[in-house]
């Protein structure tokens, strides 16, 4: 409710403390809050000359003439709100404040397309004594109070400095959400290496997020799973291979776009080259064991020294297996020793039996024997003929001997021998007389042996 009050009269409204109202002259009464229209300045505060009379502190008065609303502040006026054109402005040489007591109320600064301009400002001020943050945005248009505040360049915010390019802040600047309008460059930068917890970004070094999703997972193993099937090519780091590896073998590249993996090799062995075909698993050129730790799965070629014997063996095939160097004498194979006299019959009598022994088709053999043989009561002279025989092999005769009737003597041979055939079977030196009467001394200091030894190849080394 307002009430106008014509200029140059007194006492036309007039102010009762004890009432709170204003009271005309013709004794009506006007609520408290009513805001006073006057055609002329309102008199001195208190006095009882002008429009009014008896004026407390509180009081508004708007001046149709001025356009202008003025306060009472008890013992003089503020202008509170004034515009030369009669568009209302906020004029006042100290602190003005707005505000609304009620929790349920607020204070709205409107104004059409137009920001609201807040001009020569040096420092603005932003609480909002709630939970929420104010935003404040920087704007060439000045101060726009809306969703967010916008303030012109030169202006200071709460220690922020603003030019026309960078905001400049002593402190930390918060909000809800940064925004960047830029459209090439980067958005911000960064000084420090410190993480930036929950910092969540849809690209990485131009990589778009979907380029790296799953590719880990949260215990950090790599998991190509989820990205890819079948076989990863070699381009890609893969093996371009299905094949699972062997335990104990090694990768190597089977072609130019794939990987193979090798058998498990044995302890002791060592990965040779084939050129460009698999490798494989070998012992060294000289493998050290004992008789009893040979290696298990030997390449042929194989050489091994056994500190137990002493032997260099080299390991010729599964059937041949571990023997002395080819070109090399093997030595003694086998002998026999006549343990007792034996007599001498008209038929085939055997003297020596070396028991099985393993001859080769393709090696050289030294047979030697000898005895010593005696005769006592012979009634005439005798003819002896001793044979060699190898198995079930032929007989070979060896040269006789012709003895007197009574007589001792010593008897002996020596010759090379090559078997037809490889076989394992026993060597043997029988005798036949012509007579009865003839031993082969076997005691005492005489002995009769038979020795069988490898004294060479006949022929190339075996392949199995």
């Amino acid at each position: 409710m307002s009430v106008t009050i014509p200029a140059g009269g007194n006492g036309d409204l007039n102010w009762t403390d004890n009432t709170d109202n204003w009271r005309d002259a013709d004794a009506t009464w006007l609520q408290e809050r009513s805001v006073v229209r006057v055609t002329t300045t309102p008199p001195t505060v208190g006095s009882a000359t002008g429009n009014v009379a008896n004026v407390t502190a509180g009081r508004i008065f708007y001046d149709i003439t001025a356009g202008k609303l003025t306060l009472s502040l008890g013992s003089s006026y503020k202008n509170i709100l004034a515009s030369a054109n009669l568009n209302p402005a906020l004029d006042s040489s100290t602190d003005v404040v707005l505000k609304v007591t009620g929790a349920s109320y607020g204070i709205t600064l409107k104004n059409g397309s137009n920001p609201i301009v807040l001009d020569r400002i040096d420092t603005l001020t932003v609480s909002t004594g709630g939970s929420n943050t104010a935003v404040v945005t920087t704007s060439s248009t000045g101060v726009e109070v809306d969703k967010a505040i916008r303030v012109a360049t030169g202006t200071t915010i709460s220690g922020t400095s603003v030019t026309s390019t960078t905001v400049t802040a002593s402190g930390v600047v918060s909000g809800l959400t940064l925004a960047s309008t830029a459209t090439s460059g980067a958005p911000f930068t960064v000084a420090s290496g410190t993480v930036v917890t929950n910092l969540n970004a849809d690209k990485l070094d131009g990589l778009d997020a979907a380029t790296l999703q799953n590719l880990g997972n949260a215990t950090g193993t790599l998991d190509l799973a989820s990205k890819t099937s079948g076989t990863l090519a070699t381009a890609r780091g893969g093996t371009g291979i299905s094949t699972s590896p062997t335990v104990g073998g090694v990768a190597y590249g089977a072609t130019t776009s794939t990987y193979g993996v090798t058998a498990a090799g044995v302890t002791g062995q060592v990965i040779t080259s084939t050129g460009a075909a698999a490798p494989t698993w070998q012992y060294p050129d000289l493998y050290t064991c004992t008789s009893t730790t040979r290696p298990a799965s030997p390449a042929i070629g194989q050489a091994i020294y056994e500190t137990d014997t002493g032997n260099i063996l080299v390991y010729y095939g599964a059937t041949t297996g571990w023997k002395p160097p080819w070109g090399q004498p093997w030595g003694i194979v086998g002998g026999a020793l006549l343990a007792s006299d034996t007599p001498i019959g008209t038929s085939s009598t055997e003297i020596l039996n070396t028991g099985s022994l393993n001859l080769r088709d393709d090696r050289n053999y030294l047979v030697a024997a000898n005895g010593y043989l005696f005769s006592f009561g012979a009634t005439s002279t005798m003819t002896l003929s001793p044979t060699f025989q190898f198995g079930t092999q032929t007989v070979i005769n060896l040269p006789k001997q012709t003895q007197p009737s009574s007589y001792s003597t010593s008897w002996s041979t020596q010759f090379l021998y090559q078997p037809s055939v490889t076989d394992s079977r026993a060597c043997r030196i029988r005798f036949t007389a012509s007579s009865a009467g003839t031993s082969m001394f076997g005691s005492g200091n005489y002995s009769c042996s038979l020795t069988i030894t490898d004294v060479g190849p006949s022929g190339i080394p075996p392949s199995a």
